[in-house]
């Protein structure tokens, strides 16, 4: 089931717009989006990339990239009270976890075992930070209700 799916049946409707759905000015399909890119960003780093261009603070960090920005912005200041906003603070935090074991693994010479965490630890990470996302929503969405 498409996390848009999933959504729609927690929101009550049919089908979810993933062009319109936000919280706060974060839209749910960029977040998506932006973690389908980095996993490419990551394969292309092991399959044809130089570990030296890659910023590994600003990987290890989660304020920097646009869900953490929103995480410790607008998501803090209105949401800060939630259950569901915690977890998706702590689950974004190990989605960026995971990449710079990655990338530390990659750049040890370890390019297997960094292939193995991409498709293992990372995407469970990558997951498990998108629909604890959507669950936050989800419960905006019934509180406002």
């Amino acid at each position: 089931m498409s996390m848009f799916r999933w959504l729609g049946k927690k929101l009550g409707h049919n089908q979810v717009d993933p062009e319109t759905l936000e919280l706060a000015n974060l839209r749910l399909k960029d977040i998506l989006d932006t973690h389908r890119e980095w996993k490419e960003d990551l394969l292309n780093l092991l399959n044809n990339g130089d570990s030296q261009q890659i910023d590994l603070d600003w990987i290890k960090s989660d304020h920097y990239c646009t869900q953490g920005k929103w995480l410790y912005g607008p998501g803090q200041q209105f949401y800060r009270d939630f259950p569901e906003y915690k977890i998706a603070l702590e689950s974004h935090a190990e989605f960026h976890q995971s990449a710079t074991h990655i990338v530390e693994a990659y750049q040890k010479g370890n390019k297997d075992i960094a292939l193995g965490l991409l498709e293992t630890t990372f995407r469970h990470a990558s997951n498990k930070n998108q629909q604890d996302l959507a669950r936050l929503l989800s419960a905006v969405n019934n509180k406002l209700a």
